[in-house]
């Protein structure tokens, strides 16, 4: 059975159980040989779940999985902050709640526009896997999640366009300076993922005037975030 530890003052204590080695994590039976995969206690009759050599309740084992998402490691949420949350949720539910009303609570959470856009995509993408597992749609929350994909991306394209401005404006000084005329090459990072523009753009070659006038990446690229870069090059080079 899920633990609950009391009620005081309308508030529910609780604390996920903590994984035994060798004894039962509901009842405390004593085994003489720790199981090594999913069993049910003589003792008690509750399902015990293995992992890495350590038995837990089905809940804990839940609230494990959950917290070694990807998503939600990368998110930094952590043990404490999940059995925080389920304390609150359950004092406001008047029972214990889910570990998906309770994940679901902390990403709603921690889901601001102060948030980076990058982890508000990660956000929406453990939202996703909450209503896969739910049989609910997903489409909304991976719309969200594209949706924050495509501003880091747009940010991200931004800060590159202007440091190639300024590398454009440098090497236009330094031909100058040289009395040389350095040419501009788009260069992919030549796998499946470059789009056809960028390809097309690799193949021709730009003076400078030209490439501060047309940008021709990241603004061209068709890709969300462009990966590409300028190489510079001297006429009898290409």
């Amino acid at each position: 059975m899920k633990k609950l530890f009391g009620r005081k003052d309308n508030e529910y204590k609780f604390a996920t159980p903590k994984p035994t080695k060798d004894t039962c994590p509901y009842c405390g039976f004593g085994f003489e040989k720790a199981p090594t995969r999913k069993k049910k206690c003589p003792e008690c009759e509750n399902y015990i779940f293995v992992s890495s050599g350590k038995l837990y309740t089905e809940d804990a084992k839940s609230v494990k999985d959950w917290l070694e998402n990807f998503w939600v490691r990368q998110l930094g949420i952590t043990q404490k902050m999940f059995d925080k949350t389920r304390e609150e949720l359950s004092g406001e539910f008047g029972f214990l709640a889910s570990v998906n009303d309770t994940s679901w609570r902390i990403l709603n959470i921690i889901n601001t526009p102060k948030k980076s856009y990058y982890d508000r995509q990660l956000i929406y993408l453990a939202m996703a896997d909450i209503l896969k597992s739910e049989g609910k749609s997903t489409d909304e929350v991976l719309a969200q999640a594209h949706k924050m994909e495509l501003l880091e991306g747009k940010a991200e394209n931004e800060a590159s366009a202007k440091k190639f401005r300024e590398k454009l404006l440098e090497i236009k000084r330094l031909n100058k300076d040289l009395s040389v005329e350095m040419v501009v090459k788009v260069k992919t990072c030549n796998d499946e993922l470059v789009c056809d523009e960028c390809k097309k753009l690799s193949e021709m070659t730009f003076t400078i005037d030209e490439a501060l006038k047309n940008m021709p990446i990241p603004h061209n690229c068709t890709n969300a975030k462009c990966r590409c870069t300028l190489g510079f090059e001297l006429p009898d080079t290409h």
